[in-house]
């Protein structure tokens, strides 16, 4: 299996990016082990003293940041803050503005291991699973709602869940063909799509690719590009 690091770090190696972000940091595990030039961490309440991380770190949330940094730009950006549809759509959209055409969005936790895992309410998944002591305690809320959305509304992007990884998601700038997986009310359906219909329905018709697959697609997408330069 591969950590979050090991994936981030192979695309920074493999384009020469030098300007990295992360929303939602913690105790700055993946962060700190990241290898890029310039980092930025974004977090409310970060789990590590500041001094104890590897960048340059702000304590505030992802809109604040935005919103005081309207001119910040980044190479590759990892999504990983509040596990909510609302929030990581918003995290997602504000940071494609900040990334240029042949960079890279990767988005953490969307494809939950569970029902449970699924829910939108840590405290409701935690409280279950402790009860019932199940093995698996992951809690990714419904982020997968936004790799739906993606996959349904912006055909200017391909996007991908990239193999051996708990559910995460790389998006880069490259026209594709949309496939329609929820017709004419996609907004609501997305909305309301529950983890059985994703898993079973939605999900496979996403690709997953290896990290040398998804490379290989960026290196083609960034030749296209300069072929239009």
């Amino acid at each position: 299996m591969l950590s979050r690091a090991d994936v981030i770090n192979h695309f920074i190696g493999a384009f020469q990016y030098e300007r990295y972000l992360e929303i939602g940091v913690q105790a700055g595990v993946t962060f700190n082990a990241v290898q890029c030039i310039n980092k930025v961490a974004v977090d409310p309440c970060f789990g590590v003293e500041l001094k104890d991380i590897q960048g340059t770190p702000y304590a505030m949330t992802s809109d604040a940041y935005f919103d005081e940094h309207p001119d910040a730009r980044f190479d590759i950006v990892f999504i990983d803050g509040l596990h909510t549809l609302d929030q990581s759509l918003r995290d997602f959209t504000r940071s494609l503005l900040r990334i240029p055409r042949t960079g890279l969005i990767l988005i953490d936790d969307a494809f939950p291991s569970d029902y449970l895992a699924a829910d939108r309410s840590l405290e409701f998944c935690n409280g279950i699973k402790t009860a019932e002591n199940w093995p698996d305690r992951n809690w990714m809320g419904d982020v997968f709602k936004t790799a739906l959305f993606i996959n349904e509304f912006f055909d200017q992007l391909s996007l991908c869940y990239i193999a051996d990884t708990l559910g995460i998601v790389a998006v880069w700038y490259e026209p594709r063909r949309v496939a329609p997986i929820f017709g004419d009310t996609a907004v609501e359906g997305i909305a309301r799509c529950e983890f059985s219909r994703f898993k079973y329905e939605a999900a496979p018709r996403i690709p997953k690719m290896s990290v040398v697959d998804v490379t290989d697609s960026l290196r083609r997408a960034r030749a296209a590009e300069g072929n239009q330069i």
